[in-house]
């Protein structure tokens, strides 16, 4: 049991890069370089509960950073998600708001 107030938080991330055109590539290094977009997901456990994560961090000139997310985002949904997954707005929070919006409830505190 933990602390009042606190929460066990097991996390797993996998990161893939892309080049500012939409390329795989090998290492954050390579998509730094040139600018780039990463694209993590991150399997989070809280209290037995589990979530996941997906971001989308583009790098680079301000002109390119668009195409390059847009890019990155078609080659990461290539395939149809599977049965019953939707990603709609109302699944769309950031990190602080589903925490906020999570743990509170979870820690008997909201």
């Amino acid at each position: 049991m933990e602390p009042a107030g606190w929460a066990k938080v097991d996390k797993v991330r996998r990161i893939r890069y892309f080049s500012l055109d939409g390329r795989p590539v090998a290492s954050q290094a390579d998509a730094l370089v040139a600018g780039g977009c990463a694209v993590e997901l991150t399997d989070i456990v809280v209290d037995g509960s589990c979530w996941w994560t997906l971001g989308f961090e583009a790098t680079g000139p301000a002109r390119a950073l668009p195409d390059a997310v847009n890019a990155s985002v078609a080659l990461t949904f290539d395939r149809s998600l599977p049965a019953g997954v939707a990603l709609g707005s109302a699944q769309s929070l950031s990190y602080s708001e589903w925490l906020s919006s999570t743990l509170p409830v979870r820690l008997g505190s909201g």
